[in-house]
């Protein structure tokens, strides 16, 4: 029984699709946090901070959002910006390197 996601075809590409996100997500938050010391400054730890401190609003609001809209708009939306935010950033390097 606890493998019956594995008889159902949309099941399935559902739960496929899931860890895919899952595992994409938990390795942008992880670059991120080890990033956090290029915030500016010369002090790791005030960056770091600041990091840590930004996290509060930042679940606050999360948990908000989910509660009055759902789960699926706020996690397509963060998607669609994510991706429009690299593409703009590729964008802005190639302009910058003159291809």
């Amino acid at each position: 029984m606890a493998y019956s996601f594995c008889r159902h075809p949309q099941l399935r590409c559902k739960t496929l699709i899931l860890y895919v996100n899952w595992f994409t997500n938990a390795l942008v938050y992880y670059g991120l946090a080890l990033n956090s010391g290029s915030l500016g400054g010369d002090d790791l730890f005030l960056s770091f901070m600041i990091n840590s401190a930004m996290e509060i609003p930042a679940y606050t609001a999360a948990i908000l959002l989910l509660v009055r809209c759902g789960r699926r708009l706020p996690y397509a939306t963060s998607l669609i910006l994510a991706g429009g935010s690299h593409h703009h950033q590729e964008s802005e390097h190639q302009q910058c390197m003159g291809t």
